[in-house]
């Protein structure tokens, strides 16, 4: 969804902050929103250097490592059709 120079990027889950700053950066709005659990609750899904670590949201995930890079282009993929749209 976007307004003007405004977008939120929903995903089905949770991502952590280097995701969201990642997706951030890398959206051709000026202001990019990260929204959780849109749509569903598919849990935690930690950055690849998180894995190594074994914390709490690797030890509770569900995916493979580099699912949250995946759906982080997949976003800003999503994105920029929209801003090409519009």
């Amino acid at each position: 969804i976007s307004f003007g120079d405004f977008a939120y990027a929903g995903a089905p889950f949770e991502m952590c902050d280097g995701s969201g700053m990642e997706l951030r950066a890398a959206s051709p709005y000026q202001t990019t929103f990260s929204c959780g659990y849109t749509g569903g609750a598919c849990g935690y899904v930690p950055t690849d250097d998180m894995f190594p670590h074994g914390e709490y949201e690797v030890y509770s995930c569900r995916y493979v490592s580099g699912t949250a890079e995946l759906c982080v282009a997949e976003l800003v993929k999503a994105l920029t059709e929209m801003k090409s749209a519009s």
